[in-house]
């Protein structure tokens, strides 16, 4: 499905190769769905190779279907992210070539593929803020490649919320290329709704130095969760937007939801409750903290962070 909005979208920029073999697999693919109410249980397709031992984003090719993208939490090694098959192996690490000024302060934190000027793009989510303190955050932005090279120089975006600073771990882009980030509240008694900002894609688009987010609404995860006292379940650590724009994922540390609402519709402040959505029962991973729906068919993948041990890769598949 994502596979299918992309072509919509691109056909005609496309290279001949590549478009023959998109409408080729686009015969497998769905059209536009309602919330799934039948979920399979998870199935591990892999563990994530050791260099991944801090899994903070996931998300699978637009261009590639056999392929998925990582990130890491911290960049032990310096700026990079990884290229793998569907099972997390045959890794290959790229190396991000940024301003040194910028590598003390960057915690990737999400990241997705989308729409960019150059065709599909991987955009790294710079939004890991604990202290609250930062008065900018950033998104790396690199085009998809059949062949990477060991470095690439991404196009750094600078960000900022128009209310102050935030922490956030949940970034994804819609199938218009607008781009969202979802903040992640901690709080142990009552945990407040998250917000969550937008940067619309021709504002982004336009090559300035620097850009104000918009709030254009509010989670309750709290309210979602249906559990007061289930912290865990409350706080947002990675998301992701449907192919067809019209369904969100919400990973948290202990649950996984979709909420049926496509963001592109919102144009005043909103708060995202009264809208069907489903608590997806899940395995339970520590420190979960990377989701993507898949690129075939209608699913989702994620994994955790592992320090010490590898990861599983898990993968939930609609069953209706």
């Amino acid at each position: 499905m994502r596979i299918i909005t992309y072509l919509k979208a691109n056909i005609k920029s496309l290279p001949e190769k590549i478009m023959a073999v998109l409408l080729l697999m686009s015969t497998s693919f769905g059209v536009s769905q309602d919330l799934c109410r039948v979920w399979s249980e998870a199935t591990r397709l892999g563990d994530l190779a050791s260099a991944i031992n801090e899994s903070s984003g996931i998300s699978s090719s637009l261009l590639f279907p056999e392929r998925l993208y990582h990130t890491n939490d911290s960049w032990n090694d310096g700026p990079e992210f990884f290229v793998s098959d569907l099972e997390g192996k045959q890794l290959q690490t790229i190396t991000l070539n940024v301003d040194k000024g910028l590598i003390p302060t960057i915690d990737i934190e999400d990241m997705d593929v989308g729409p960019c000027p150059e065709g599909s793009c991987i955009f790294l989510a710079d939004i890991g803020d604990n202290l609250a303190k930062r008065s900018e955050i950033h998104i790396l932005i690199t085009p998809e490649a059949e062949l990477f090279s060991e470095a690439v120089s991404p196009k750094v975006l600078t960000l900022r919320y128009p209310d102050g600073s935030h922490d956030a771990e949940a970034f994804a882009i819609h199938p218009n290329g607008d781009l969202y980030i979802l903040t992640k509240e901690v709080f142990p008694i009552k945990t407040p709704p998250a917000n969550l900002y937008r940067l619309k894609k021709h504002i982004w688009g336009n090559n300035a130095d620097s850009y104000t987010l918009e709030l254009v609404a509010s989670i309750d995860v709290r309210a979602l969760s249906g559990s007061s006292v289930e912290v865990l379940s409350h706080i947002v650590t990675s998301m992701d937007i449907s192919a067809d724009g019209k369904r969100l994922l919400l990973l948290t540390y202990g649950e996984v939801f979709e909420l049926q609402k496509d963001l592109a519709t919102l144009s005043t402040l909103t708060t995202l409750f009264d809208i069907p959505f489903k608590k997806i029962e899940v395995v339970t991973l520590l420190q979960q903290e990377s989701i993507s729906y898949t690129a075939k068919g209608y699913g989702f993948i994620y994994s955790a962070e592992a320090r010490g041990q590898a990861s599983p890769l898990l993968e939930v598949i609609c069953q209706e």
